[in-house]
């Protein structure tokens, strides 16, 4: 026989940091504010930047990596209106994934970036990169 864990013992993450796909961060907000309601502990991890070369939002709003500067900080900026709104009306924790990558990593995944521009075959492209735990 399972015994069910109380809601009010569940932990919840959501990796959702592309806030400017409404169409799914509005469905992630709603689901994780039901069960914060619930009394899970719910914590969404989110973007504020972090993603700033390249990231799905800027592709469904037709970009490639190429893209200028200004298009980019313009699809990040709009994108980070977007989580506002959603954290304002939050009953869940926020966390930014910014927050957990130290500069050496953005750096190996930037250099990474360069050295891919132009290639058609991203779905190939895996780097994984170690984040160490914050201390206490």
């Amino acid at each position: 026989m399972t015994s069910q864990l109380p809601i009010s013992q569940w932990r919840v993450l959501f990796f959702s940091p592309n806030a400017g796909l409404w169409q799914t961060s509005q469905l992630e907000h709603e689901l994780a504010n039901g069960l914060a309601q619930r009394g899970a502990q719910v914590t969404v991890l989110r973007c504020k930047g972090l993603f700033d070369s390249f990231c799905p939002v800027m592709k469904a709003n037709l970009l490639i990596p190429e893209s200028s500067t200004k298009s980019k900080k313009s699809t990040c900026k709009s994108c980070q209106r977007e989580e506002a709104a959603l954290r304002g009306a939050a009953r869940y924790t926020t966390l930014w994934i910014d927050d957990f990558v130290d500069t050496e990593a953005r750096a190996r995944v930037e250099l990474a970036i360069r050295h891919r521009r132009g290639n058609t075959d991203w779905y190939l492209f895996h780097l994984f990169i170690y984040v160490a735990p914050q201390s206490s």
